[in-house]
């Protein structure tokens, strides 16, 4: 499938994307503990398999850090205790899984987080989203105060609790079609997050020429991008 074909079957797709988000609902109704669940998501998800990420999120709320984290003593020691553990998905044959990729590191971007919004900065990510001018700003406060937090995982986050659906998600599979369409270059996202905001606006523009709403856009380019990638794998397997 050449390059004009893809763009193509993104099209289609991307008119008959179902955008209702099972499981989370919106900011407004959502309490802190949901918030910061799926903030923690988000840094969890990070180089990560979406399946992994959620399931080792799970385990985080079930440690009980989540509730009242204003007030909960976080243990940075418990928390890499079960992230390291080989118990999450993908299973393999032998049902045995894997432990959280960069579990060290993530432990410790979750702790700091919570301590930085609750403790040092002493606010909740629902007066943060209530204060902010618009999404962009939001998105520059939740880098600021979380740690493992870039442009691509705040905008995940904002879209996910639906504050904003005008936050580009350039992840890897956005970037490699973007680079397949001639709108950036591999030089352009080896600095990615320097280069975010410039890509970004790139997007944006693109989405408006060919007249699709954003927030259907980056969704039904990765679901393209990731069968095309499956397929790929496939043929070389044969």
């Amino acid at each position: 499938m050449d390059n004009n074909g893809i763009e193509e079957v993104v099209i289609k797709l991307c008119s008959n994307l179902n955008l209702k988000k099972k499981g989370v609902g919106h900011w407004k109704y959502l309490n802190e503990e949901e918030l910061l669940y799926e903030l923690i998501s988000c840094i969890l998800g990070s180089q990560m398999h979406f399946e992994t990420a959620i399931a080792c999120s799970n385990r985080i709320k079930k440690l009980g850090i989540l509730k009242n984290p204003e007030k909960t003593k976080i243990s940075l020691r418990k928390i890499r205790s079960e992230l390291s553990k080989n118990k999450y998905p993908p299973f393999r044959p032998d049902g045995s899984g894997y432990s959280c990729r960069y579990y060290n590191m993530k432990a410790k971007y979750i702790t700091k987080t919570i301590h930085s919004i609750y403790k040092e900065n002493k606010t909740t990510l629902r007066k943060m989203l209530e204060t902010s001018k618009d999404e962009y700003d939001s998105r520059n406060k939740l880098i600021d105060l979380c740690y493992g937090i870039g442009h691509k995982q705040a905008s995940l986050f904002l879209r996910n609790i639906s504050f904003s659906r005008n936050l580009v998600i350039l992840d890897s599979h956005v970037l490699k079609y973007m680079i397949l369409q001639d709108m950036c270059t591999k030089k352009d996202i080896e600095n990615i997050s320097n280069n975010y905001l410039k890509i970004e606006r790139i997007f944006l523009s693109y989405a408006y020429l060919i007249n699709q709403p954003l927030f259907n856009l980056d969704i039904a380019i990765w679901t393209v991008m990731r069968v095309m990638r499956r397929e790929n794998k496939c043929q070389l397997l044969h």
